[in-house]
Order: structure tokens, then C-alpha cells, then sequence
């Protein structure tokens, strides 16, 4: 297992490395894929729909991340 100074932590299972990222994702250089978990998108508009108050803009945040995980690994 090897740690960078960005947070990132370099694992190997069956010979495949993958980059565990902090925000909830994971690299596979070999595959160029980004594997990304727990996104809930749609959450505010279901709790909405059942009367639970939910903010606006509640996922900009996670939408952000997203688009910079997208844009970084391309």
C-alpha cells in the first residue's frame, strides 16, 4: 500500500493497482476508469416528494466533486 501527500492511498488486488481517492472513489489507471460511491443523486427531490425538508442546492457539493474527479482523470 503506498500514501501520496494528495490523500490518495495505491492498492494492489490481483495485480490491478487502484487509487483510493478521498472522495468517495476509486481510480483504475489500467482501465481509465473512475469508479465513484454513495452519489444519492435525486435524494432532495424524494425526500421532497414524502415531505421531509430538504435545502436547495443540497447536492451542488457533491455534484462539484464530482466534476473535478471527472476533469482530473478524464
Amino acid at each position: 500500500m503506498n500514501t501520496t501527500a494528495k490523500q490518495t492511498c495505491t492498492i494492489t488486488i490481483a495485480r490491478e493497482s487502484l487509487e483510493l481517492l478521498p472522495r468517495r472513489a476509486i481510480f483504475w489507471p489500467a482501465q481509465f476508469t473512475l469508479i465513484v460511491a454513495d452519489l444519492h443523486l435525486g435524494k432532495a427531490a424524494t425526500f421532497r416528494q414524502n415531505g421531509i425538508a430538504v435545502p436547495e442546492g443540497s447536492a451542488d457539493d457533491d455534484l462539484s466533486d464530482l466534476s473535478r474527479l471527472i476533469h482530473r482523470y478524464e
